[in-house]
């Protein structure tokens, strides 16, 4: 559904990304959340989709990265973060709570976002980074982190702590899909959908 949305400007002179703004947007959000892709995995693809959707009809001004190529750096990465950070308070109209939702590569900003304070929805983690492990390990940043059985790089999920929220279904992919069972993948989007919705919601009233 990415030919729905409403081009904004490029993230920073000679990036290669730029942000597009979710379709629907009231003129007062409540907030702003960044949601950041995986490789090959755009947000108009169901894990994103779905939560953006669901996220801009609660009042969320919701943008989405995009790339003309991946960022070839986790600095890149960051600093595509960054901007949108800095241009959130000219989205909304007044500074807002920002609440990240991020897919595999996207969820390489959980360091960054542990820095910022910034709450995040970390679908399929790469948790082969141990950076990224530690961080949802060890963090204090309200969190949300889903991944399947079936996706090598689950490995099992984090451990839990206080205000991260752990979800494993059993035999869902990288994708968080079930092979050969639609209904069983379309409840987890709706579960997760469902989270991301609470977990906004907590953000809300923490101001």
């Amino acid at each position: 559904m990415s030919d729905a949305m409403t081009a904004l400007r490029p993230t920073a002179r000679g990036s290669r990304a730029r942000l597009r703004l979710w379709p629907g947007r009231r003129a007062e959000p409540v907030g702003l959340c960044l949601v950041v892709p995986g490789l090959g995995y755009t947000a108009s693809m169901p894990l994103l989709f779905w939560p953006a959707t669901a996220l801009t009809e609660a009042g969320w001004a919701v943008v989405a990265l995009e790339w003309d190529e991946p960022p070839s750096s986790l600095e890149e990465l960051e600093s595509q973060a960054h901007w949108t950070r800095t241009a959130s308070k000219r989205m909304t109209g007044r500074e807002s709570p920002m609440l990240i939702v991020g897919k595999s590569l996207g969820t390489r900003l959980a360091p960054w976002a542990e820095r910022e304070a910034i709450p995040a929805a970390w679908l399929t983690p790469v948790l082969d980074d141990e950076a990224v492990l530690t961080t949802l390990e060890l963090g204090k940043a309200p969190a949300l982190v889903a991944g399947g059985t079936a996706d090598p790089v689950w490995r099992g999920g984090p451990r839990p702590r206080m205000d991260l929220e752990v979800l494993e279904f059993p035999q869902a992919d990288h994708s968080l899909l079930i092979a050969g069972d639609w209904q069983r993948s379309m409840r987890i989007q709706n579960r997760i959908t469902s989270r991301v919705l609470d977990l906004a919601a907590r953000v809300v009233a923490r101001g």
